[in-house]
């Protein structure tokens, strides 16, 4: 249970305004996300993959005191080279590192090829534990550091075709939640943020498998999700500015969502979230019943 709360943990935060480097900043978290923290005097790096198609983006924030737009391609293996070149070769110090960008792959479970299966790993995995890796060394240097991770709420429970995208998440969030504990002795936090339903404009960039769904499948619970995901219909409940509001909040420990919180390494935002934390906590406690008493009895020296 350390691993999800460690109440001993201390975090402080400087007095002075934080640098942000946020990726993908082109539309939904990021860009919102953006605004609040330059809005509250941080200095942010916004990056997206291709900045040309957002001028109107690129000159707002390279218009803004302190604040600048890049160039990032988080699936680049060369990714983290942008940190160490803000780092190393300007002096510009990354405070709070939100690995935000991504996409989501659906489908069955049982048609997903290895290669795509990769390719959801490599964005929602591998780039942001490559940005993080990158960034870390700096901040343990400082002895102060923010790293937040826009996770979803698929992670948090089984969701027909989203195996491939919720898995990819759940392994960010395990590798994450061990990373967190190693370097919170350098004052350096780790926020997992798992979302549910919120109008980024993700739903109209979603990516399906390259194979069709096979007929027994159709009518049950993944052709259904299938079918809803691809109308257009699909129920978006979160409000994104309330959400980042929040978000804010909680990672810089203040207002109502915030103060006193830091200690708490998992933010879910949404009704979804909450059920699926709530389920979880009732389906540990039936399997505990279930098989606690057998679970201790099979030590070589069997515990009370």
């Amino acid at each position: 249970m350390q691993a999800l709360m460690d109440p001993t943990a201390t975090y402080t935060i400087p007095a002075r305004p934080l640098t942000w480097l946020i990726t993908g900043c082109s539309s939904g978290f990021g860009l919102a996300l953006a605004r609040v923290a330059r809005s509250q005097g941080h200095r942010v790096i916004a990056t997206s993959r291709n900045p040309a198609k957002t001028p109107e983006l690129v000159a707002e924030f390279n218009g803004a005191e302190g604040c600048r737009w890049e160039t990032l391609d988080i699936d680049s293996p060369d990714s983290g080279a942008l940190i160490q070149k803000l780092e190393e070769e300007e002096g510009t110090p990354i405070d709070v590192l939100v690995n935000n960008a991504g996409w989501a792959l659906y489908g069955a479970a049982e048609h997903f090829t290895e290669e795509e299966v990769r390719r959801q790993f490599d964005t929602l995995l591998f780039a942001p534990f490559r940005l993080t890796r990158a960034a870390v060394p700096y901040m343990r240097a400082r002895n102060f550091g923010i790293v937040v991770n826009i996770s979803s709420a698929s992670s948090l429970a089984s969701i027909p075709a989203m195996s491939i995208y919720g898995g990819a998440k759940a392994a960010l969030d395990a590798v994450m939640k061990t990373f967190a504990l190693e370097v919170k002795d350098f004052n350096v936090r780790m926020l997992q943020v798992n979302p549910g339903t919120f109008d980024t404009g993700m739903t109209n960039q979603l990516q399906y498998q390259a194979a069709a769904v096979d007929a027994p499948y159709a009518d049950k619970a993944v052709g259904r999700m299938l079918a809803y995901m691809k109308s257009g219909k699909a129920e978006l409940k979160g409000d994104v500015q309330k959400g980042v509001q929040a978000m804010y909040d909680v990672i810089m420990g203040v207002g109502p969502a915030g103060e006193g919180r830091l200690n708490e390494p998992l933010l879910p935002l949404g009704i979804g979230p909450a059920h699926f934390l709530s389920a979880q906590a009732k389906q540990a406690q039936r399997t505990l019943e279930a098989f606690g008493e057998l679970s201790k009895s099979v030590d070589k020296v069997p515990s009370a």
